[in-house]
């Protein structure tokens, strides 16, 4: 993990991720669209990922080490949450799921019991 420069604490797997993907600003139409975008940043900051990842509980758009990351351009916050929620129990997300979305409604969704679960809308910043 590196250590953030203002508070010489060391980042998480997630606060990584969620670092390298703050940096995403772009107007996607669709969820392929979204997912290229979050690809190319992945690859561009070096962390190693697999997209279209099987965890056993379903297929999430990329696994970069135990942090799972979904995207979405559409869909009711509690579908959106149940299919979250099943990503967190496989087993080979436990660094934590980061789902970047389009919609500020997703902002609602939260993780479950101690299980982090982050939210980032692309221009709306992270909850």
């Amino acid at each position: 993990a590196r250590v953030r420069a203002s508070g010489g604490h060391r980042l998480s797997a997630l606060d990584d991720v969620t670092d390298a993907l703050s940096r995403l600003s772009v107007a996607c139409n669709s969820e392929m669209d979204l997912q290229a975008a979050v690809g190319q940043i992945l690859d561009a900051s070096g962390i190693a990922n697999t997209p279209e990842a099987d965890i056993g509980t379903g297929r999430i758009d990329f696994l970069a080490g135990a942090v799972g990351i979904e995207c979405k351009v559409a869909g009711a916050p509690a579908a959106v949450a149940r299919q979250v929620l099943r990503y967190c129990g496989s087993g080979r997300c436990d660094d934590g799921v980061l789902l970047v979305t389009t919609k500020a409604s997703h902002r609602a969704i939260r993780g479950i019991n101690s299980f982090p679960i982050r939210v980032l809308v692309i221009c709306g910043g992270i909850s």
